[in-house]
């Protein structure tokens, strides 16, 4: 059986690094590792296929609509993402990841879909998470924060801004540190008022992508073994941090 490995910028081999991880991120993926052996722990909230197609399908440009909150928190269902008719679309309820229903995600969708993004580069970051912070309150959006803002902007950028999240941080942080996932340190997201604090978490992970990979907008099956690789609950090993 495999082990978790601590990869370093110079032993770095990208393709073997999604070979090995990317698989366990669907429920179905084919693997030839045993997944409590390699990571330590069985990884929960896995995605069904069919669901990350809707996904796929919004980077694409043929969708936008008020799933993508549900794809993001993990709770978008393979019926949910099939669905094609744009008044059973509407009769979806949209709950965040701690099942809060996410009050007046349409309203909100509508008014930011088509909009134009990155159009100063990943300098214009700033400008453009805070107007979608200020059309957030415009639309009365609640119970979504800022991880869920920048899930929009990658969409609408075509994931020139990178997609955030917490466990693909502590993954690539413990790359580019050439240490164990589990025994690096990532703070929760900050509140999405909190801008300074959301450019800081973000503004450094994108600089942890461009260190490690040399660039940040990653492609969907990196960031899926990123994911992947940052659940990893191992037992801290020896002295020098390395897992044999």
């Amino acid at each position: 059986m495999g082990k978790l490995e601590v990869f370093s910028l110079s032993e770095y081999d990208k393709d073997a690094f999604v070979a090995k991880y990317k698989p366990f991120y669907f429920i179905d993926g084919e693997t030839l590792d045993d997944e409590k052996t390699l990571l330590g722990t069985v990884l929960q909230h896995k995605t069904e296929k069919l669901v990350e197609a809707y996904a796929d399908n919004v980077l694409d440009g043929r969708l936008f609509d008020k799933r993508l909150f549900l794809w993001k928190a993990g709770r978008l269902t393979a019926n949910q993402a099939e669905l094609e008719d744009p008044n059973l679309i509407r009769q979806i309820k949209v709950v965040n990841g701690r099942g809060r229903e996410i009050e007046n995600a349409e309203e909100f969708i509508d008014a930011v879909r088509g909009k134009e993004v990155f159009s100063k580069g990943m300098a214009g970051f700033e400008a453009d998470y805070r107007e979608l912070l200020k059309e957030s309150k415009q639309k009365g959006l609640k119970n979504v924060g800022a991880v869920y803002l920048i899930t929009v902007l990658f969409f609408l950028s075509n994931r020139k801004y990178p997609i955030y999240d917490f466990f693909a941080h502590r993954a690539v942080k413990a790359l580019y540190l050439g240490k164990n996932p589990t025994n690096v340190f990532v703070g929760a997201a900050p509140d999405k008022k909190e801008v300074d604090k959301v450019l800081a978490m973000y503004r450094e992970y994108v600089y942890l992508l461009d260190q490690v990979f040399g660039y940040h907008n990653i492609e969907r099956e990196l960031d899926r073994a990123l994911w992947v690789y940052g659940h990893a609950n191992q037992l801290r090993p020896k002295k020098d941090d390395k897992l044999v």
